[in-house]
């Protein structure tokens, strides 16, 4: 069971300088939880105590960082997901939202082609959807009165020609 997704794209820039405190948010975020339900199931909590690295904290959270060629331990680019289903991810996004660059986002896709990012916005993380619109509709309404006035203007000529 569970709910199969894929993500469309990733803009996701963590700068170097902030890797450990985001590295201890992750670390915070799957230590014992005080509460007894724990949401990131999939997640082997000892490896992420383990990760001396941001980098190896998110891998054990199926999230890929890439970094510049050029700079393999530089600031980190984009996030690649390497899981199938959905977990609790924006529970991880949420406990690291202040160290992304603002701007930065994650557009995933479900099996049903729901579509939703989740957007990093000053320090914050949110979950959108986006509304879908169809262009050719816009004018709709516009047209609709032109051909209305088009046939009252005929009406009316047809109306003093006699007719």
């Amino acid at each position: 069971m569970g709910y199969c997704m894929q993500v469309n794209d990733a803009n996701v820039y963590i700068k170097r300088e902030h890797f450990p405190a985001a590295l201890n948010a992750l670390k915070t975020l799957v230590s014992p939880p005080k509460e007894p339900a724990y949401t990131l199931s999939w997640v082997d909590r000892d490896e992420v105590l383990r990760a001396e690295t941001l980098s190896q904290a998110l891998e054990a959270m199926r999230w890929e960082p890439v970094h510049d060629q050029d700079d393999p331990e530089g600031d980190i680019l984009y996030l690649l997901f390497r899981g199938e289903k959905l977990g609790d991810d924006f529970e991880i996004f949420k406990a690291v939202a202040r160290w992304v660059e603002h701007g930065g986002y994650i557009e995933c896709v479900g099996e049903d082609n729901d579509l939703w990012r989740w957007a990093f916005v000053f320090e914050e993380v949110r979950e959108v959807h986006p509304t879908i619109r169809w262009p050719y509709l816009d004018n709709l309404p516009v047209q609709e009165l032109l051909r209305a006035a088009e046939q009252d203007l005929n009406n009316i000529n047809n109306t003093q020609n006699g007719a």
